[in-house]
């Protein structure tokens, strides 16, 4: 990912991690509550694996950004787009958010944003984002209407 990506919204700033954010990352993931709902993440979930991803995203072509709440300046989250398709203008991707910034419309706010980037900024045409049907949070923000955007969304 091009490090000079910056998205920007009313609270939130996503851009590519880096290692000051491995404490960040770390608090939020080394939580049951919210790894569960993750494909392929471990837990517990320690620095070594922090670092380790973000050794593996940093100036490569990948779309992983970290979600930064402007109020504290730290990562609270992740979201990204995955398996991109500009032939076919398709992509995937995810989102999470650290447990004790959950139900403040963070995600949502994060999720729309780079659903625009894609949209308008990318030019992709439809985006395909997995969930497990049991992750209600997941399902309330996947269902939000996109104003002017094709989104599928597909549960395992």
């Amino acid at each position: 990912m091009n490090q000079n990506i910056t998205i920007e919204t009313e609270r939130l700033i996503l851009r590519q991690w880096n290692m000051t954010d491995i404490n960040d990352m770390v608090e939020g993931l080394n939580n049951i509550n919210v790894t569960k709902w993750l494909a392929g993440a471990p837990f517990p979930y320690t620095a070594e694996d922090a670092k380790y991803f973000i050794q593996n995203t940093i100036d490569k072509d990948l779309y992983n950004f970290a979600i930064i709440l402007k109020s504290e300046n730290k990562a609270i989250g992740g979201t990204q787009l995955t398996d991109i398709s500009m032939a076919n203008g398709v992509a995937g991707g995810g989102i999470w958010i650290n447990e004790k910034y959950q139900g403040f419309g963070y995600g949502t706010e994060a999720f729309g944003a780079r659903i625009k980037y894609a949209f308008e900024v990318l030019g992709l045409r439809r985006l395909e984002n997995g969930y497990f049907k049991e992750n209600e949070k997941a399902i309330f923000i996947f269902h939000k209407e996109i104003t002017g955007h094709t989104h599928f969304f597909r549960h395992a």
